[in-house]
Parts: C-alpha cells; sequence; structure tokens
C-alpha cells in the first residue's frame, strides 16, 4: 500500500509544483479561463460524437443472440418490444420501433402497429 501512494506521490508532487508556480506566475483567472476553454472543447467533441451515435443507431443489426431469443418472427418480437415500452411510457422509443415494423411486417403485423401508434 505504501508502494503506490509512494507511486502517486511521485506523479502528483510535479503537477503541484507546476500548478503552483503557474498560478504565482499567471493567477487564478487564467486558470478559470483555460479551464472553461477546456470545458468548451470537451463539450463540442462530445457534441459531435453524438451526433454519430444518433446515426449509428438508427441502423439495423440483429445480434445471433437476440434471433436466438426472438426466433424467426422477429417482427412480431419488435411488437411486443414497443407494446412494453408504450406500457413503460417511452413513446419515442415505441414509435420507432412500430415504424420499423411497418417497413418489414406482413399486413396483419402492419396493422396491428398502425393501431399501436395510434395509441401513442
Amino acid at each position: 500500500m505504501d508502494q503506490y501512494l509512494q507511486m502517486i506521490s511521485n506523479v502528483v508532487t510535479p503537477w503541484l509544483i507546476y500548478l503552483n508556480s503557474y498560478l504565482s506566475t499567471y493567477g487564478w483567472v487564467s486558470l478559470i479561463i483555460f479551464l472553461v476553454l477546456i470545458l468548451v472543447a470537451l463539450k463540442l467533441t462530445e457534441g459531435g460524437s453524438a451526433t454519430k451515435k444518433k446515426s449509428a443507431k438508427h441502423k439495423v443489426h440483429i445480434d445471433p443472440e437476440i434471433h436466438a431469443i426472438a426466433g424467426d418472427d422477429l417482427v412480431t418480437t419488435q411488437l411486443d418490444l414497443a407494446r412494453a415500452y408504450i406500457e413503460m411510457d417511452n413513446r419515442r422509443l415505441a414509435k420507432e420501433i412500430l415504424k420499423e415494423v411497418m417497413k418489414q411486417g406482413d399486413a396483419k403485423q402492419k396493422q396491428e402497429a398502425e393501431r399501436l401508434l395510434k395509441c401513442v
């Protein structure tokens, strides 16, 4: 345990010394401005990755494990999932799934999806 504390101390101490010299030279205001710029840069980077996640979310990839659970009738499973989302009051996800059922389902499944969309 003492060995780990010594390692942490060896890493942290130079940074604390550097921070102290920076603050004595430039002051707290410049440090705050620097930290705000870092936060803004991180937020912009996060926003870009969130956009990529949203576009990737719309691609349908069926995992073999999901196929094993759903069986051959994936659309019926999607209808069941949409019903569960409606019960949990997650209307946005239910609508997304029901739109997929409208594209992929047979006539009976499309009719059920349309009925559920009216409820949502």
